[in-house]
């Protein structure tokens, strides 16, 4: 039946002819009418030998159902033959159920008897649970009645802290404030200081360059001595620096003077920028760890 219905999937579907068409094909010459004849009669053959193959395909399939068919047949004939023989075995079955019905019946009378004893002793347990029920009621009772003293104790006490913490919270607060204005302030001093440092530092380095061609014959041991170059490392940058440092300058070899003196500068340049960096860093730092402190102290 499948390959019947393949085949007739695969015959040539002939469309009818419209009168269009048709008056078309009439228009033209008798050669073209003949050729389209001659195409439709090959369409109509292949048609014909398709038919005959599904036709012979239908008839195979037909004997192959019918052989199913007996083979099926026998199969029911098997089948109600065990059927049968399942049947007998089910009735030996509700027999033995029935006889077993009748065995569970007198136990059930058995435990009925039974049952009605433990009705009894149940009964009497009730009874016992009941009297208890009401000596454990008078008991929760008692007790609810000191537990609603302590909780209004606790509330009390709670009521209490609540204020403390509140009160702590405030001081804290107004902490926190004086804290951030106190680090304000200190930001805006070190600016200033910072500005004045910068200021007299310009103005040394100008100081400097204008005496250069003035001043000759300085050695690098004279211009600077040791307690001077100690005294210049040790400055700080919260300190105001307004006025210029003292040095000795004996005469000396030009080249040492002028070489020393641009090493000094170097070492002092380097040395200030440091130490701003380093106060900068310190007051940062120190601010930050500040309010970090009084946050954390005041979210506990």
């Amino acid at each position: 039946m499948a390959m019947s219905a393949g085949k007739a999937q695969r015959l040539p579907k002939v469309a009818p002819l419209s009168s269009k068409a048709y008056g078309k094909r009439n228009e033209g010459d008798w050669k073209s009418t003949l050729k389209l004849f001659v195409e439709e009669v090959s369409r109509l053959k292949e048609e014909t030998d398709a038919l005959k193959s599904t036709r012979n395909d239908i008839e195979a399939s037909w004997q192959k159902a019918v052989e199913k068919m007996k083979i099926l047949t026998d199969e029911n004939c098997l089948s109600q033959h065990a059927l049968e023989s399942l049947l007998d075995e089910e009735r030996k079955k509700s027999l033995a159920v029935v006889k077993e019905k009748e065995d569970l019946l007198v136990k059930l009378k058995c435990a009925d008897e039974k049952c009605a004893a433990k009705e009894k002793e149940v009964r009497r347990l009730a009874d016992m649970v009941e009297t208890e029920k009401i000596r454990h009621s008078v008991s929760v009772a008692l007790h609810e009645k000191a537990m609603e003293k302590k909780e209004t104790q606790y509330r009390a006490e709670l009521h209490l802290q609540e204020k403390r913490l509140e009160e702590m919270q405030h001081e804290l607060q107004q902490q926190l404030k004086r804290q951030e204005s106190e680090l304000l302030a200190k930001d805006i001093l070190l600016e200033k200081e910072r500005k004045r440092w910068r200021n007299w530092h310009e103005g040394y380095e100008n100081e400097n360059s204008s005496d250069m061609p003035q001043i000759k014959g300085a050695s690098c041991a004279c211009r600077l001595s040791p307690e001077a170059t100690m005294n210049f490392a040790d400055i700080s940058s919260s300190t105001p620096f307004m006025a210029h440092v003292p040095f000795s300058v004996p005469p000396d070899d030009d080249d040492a003077r002028n070489v020393s003196k641009k090493s000094r500068l170097e070492a002092a340049r380097q040395q200030l920028r440091r130490i701003n960096g380093k106060s900068k860093e310190d007051v940062t730092l120190i601010s930050l760890s500040k309010l970090n402190h009084l946050q954390e102290h005041f979210r506990h």
